[in-house]
């Protein structure tokens, strides 16, 4: 299972910024790594209550494919 530790540097900034802004738009190229740093975060921001919900602006493909099969690949704690 993957966790935390294996986020790559960049990956780490994106998840800092994520939490530390309050409104933020994310654009990346494909490949860049933004699926499990995006996850962590909104992981972190609604489990410290943080947030309430989140809106998440995704191709359709990727909403159905790409991200429950990093959810499930991933221990986000």
């Amino acid at each position: 299972m993957k966790t935390r530790s294996n986020l790559r540097r960049g990956q780490l900034f994106f998840d800092r910024i994520i939490r530390s802004v309050r409104r933020v738009l994310l654009v990346a190229k494909m490949g860049s790594g933004k699926t499990a740093p995006v996850l962590l975060a909104i992981r972190k921001l609604l489990d410290g209550m943080e947030v309430t919900k989140v809106l998440i602006v995704a191709p359709r493909r990727v909403a159905e494919n790409t991200w429950p099969e990093e959810i499930e690949g991933w221990d986000f704690s």
